[in-house]
């Protein structure tokens, strides 16, 4: 296995992926070389005996190609926001590297309608595969039925088939992202849960989540909860009551009373950030209410998002 690693500088083109992109990663030599596996239609489980002398030959053969399918891969997460911090299961990428392999001259990057459409449904299935665990724990099986049916999918103009996948993950009795149940798993996070960035970047139509620093906000500002009644404290993490601003933003903020706050924004920051728009609602003692219609108009915007329409 280590003379395979060497032959196709493996541990240099993980190091590659780990340090050179967008952001930083944490990806290993046997994430690529299951990588290998799927992408070539072998058979998915990764044992020493699966690189016989033929299957690496067949590897050296595509090695270029398949080498450029998984940088697109991780470029593409890192674009959306996804790296070492955010990235729970590498497994996640492995679809996503076929569909490129399919796709070679698809970089999710660009400006072209097909570019900005597949840039966008893949940003949805991958986040909404990684908050769900779709491919977390033993996913061999899973992956091969993804594989089955990228397959289907494979002609030169084909779009990634994001309700297809969906549909598959749902007959194997995982969550889909486009389902009620992935909407109020969402809904129920809480700050400090490492998911919650990759559930609020869901709320946005940004595309420069690699390169422009955010932050998570809470709207009512935690210290404002320090003499707040105690059942108003228990709500204060709740997923409703964050979004994400810039860095440089979050930083003038601070502390500062929701109402005075909006006050200095521009008018159409409640339609962005998907706030109330009823003045009574910006007091810490309207907070449960504010909670609630807040809640409404993120579950309304999560079901567009995610729907496999």
């Amino acid at each position: 296995m280590e003379s395979i690693g060497c032959c196709l500088t493996i541990n240099g083109f993980v190091e590659e992926l780990n340090t050179k992109l967008t952001r930083r990663n944490r990806l290993t030599k046997d994430f690529v070389m299951k990588s290998c596996l799927v992408l070539l239609n072998l058979p998915v489980a990764y044992r020493v005996s699966s690189f016989s002398k033929r299957t690496c030959g067949r590897i050296k053969e595509r090695w270029d190609d398949i080498r450029d399918a998984i940088r697109r891969a991780v470029d593409a997460a890192n674009a959306f926001g996804i790296d070492e911090s955010t990235l729970t299961s590498v497994n996640a990428l492995v679809p996503l590297a076929y569909f490129l392999f399919q796709h070679p001259a698809l970089t999710l990057r660009g400006e072209s309608a097909a570019e900005a459409r597949n840039a966008k449904h893949v940003r949805t299935w991958l986040i909404s595969a990684l908050l769900n665990g779709v491919l977390g724990g033993s996913s061999d099986s899973m992956l091969s039925r993804l594989r089955a049916t990228l397959q289907k999918h494979d002609s030169p103009n084909a779009d990634f088939p994001i309700a297809a996948l969906d549909k598959e993950i749902r007959e194997a009795g995982r969550i889909a992202g486009s389902s009620d149940e992935s909407i109020e798993n969402i809904l129920g996070l809480t700050y400090g849960d490492n998911r919650c960035f990759l559930a609020l970047s869901l709320l946005y139509e940004e595309r420069n989540w690699g390169t422009v620093k955010f932050s998570i906000d809470h709207l009512f500002a935690r210290e404002l909860f320090r003499n707040a009644p105690e059942h108003l404290k228990e709500f204060r993490d709740n997923f409703a009551n964050m979004s994400l601003i810039r860095g440089d933003e979050n930083s003038s903020k601070q502390d500062k009373d929701l109402a005075e706050w909006l006050s200095s924004r521009d008018p159409e920051y409640l339609k962005r950030h998907f706030i109330p728009a009823n003045p009574s609602l910006w007091k810490i003692e309207e907070y449960e209410q504010f909670l609630l219609e807040r809640e409404k108009l993120l579950r309304a915007r999560l079901q567009k998002v995610l729907s496999d329409d």
